[in-house]
């Protein structure tokens, strides 16, 4: 009984060791940069709009990204304050933490920037990166009418020793 057993439990690791390298494949991207195929690692450099993650493979792609991003952004999702469909256009655009927002008509953008907790769940420390809850109360900033919020006053204070290591500027 208990090879009977073992010989299930090898079979089983078997098939998830032929089955890996398929799931590897379906991790593929095309960057919305460059157009280039490759795999997305934990480590590769992206966004978020609205929420939704964009996956870049280098660290050159980034910048264009930035300089032009409603030239990449297909669909830009929900409205985060009215949930309709999000309008992809500069002036529809709203950047958090260095991620995109984009809104659906004319009243949302200033609310969004009035109180982007009350629209936004979850956001990436722009200091530390790990992801916190954003409160109506979480410490703020505004540079370039981009806003940064983060998860504690330590963070912050962190923030404003060096700001060019942490502002991603979009044009």
């Amino acid at each position: 009984m208990r090879s009977i057993h073992t010989l299930a439990v090898a079979a089983a690791g078997l098939m998830l060791a032929v089955s890996a390298p398929a799931r590897a494949d379906d991790a593929k991207q095309k960057c919305p940069v460059s157009g280039h195929e490759f795999t997305a690692t934990a480590k590769s450099p992206s966004v978020l709009v609205n929420g939704q993650k964009i996956t870049f493979c280098c660290a050159d792609c980034p910048a264009a990204f930035r300089s032009n991003p409603e030239k990449y952004v297909a669909d830009g999702g929900k409205c985060p304050v009215a949930g309709s469909k999000a309008q992809v256009s500069r002036s529809s655009r709203i950047v958090i933490n260095n991620n995109l927002y984009y809104t659906c008509c004319a009243g949302c953008p200033e609310q969004l920037k009035g109180n982007p907790a009350q629209f936004v769940k979850a956001l990436p420390d722009p200091v530390s990166g790990k992801t916190f809850t954003p409160k109506s109360d979480s410490p703020r900033e505004e540079i370039n009418g981009q806003i940064y919020l983060f998860a504690d006053a330590s963070t912050k204070a962190a923030f404003d020793k060096n700001k060019t290591t942490y502002v991603k500027e979009y044009k």
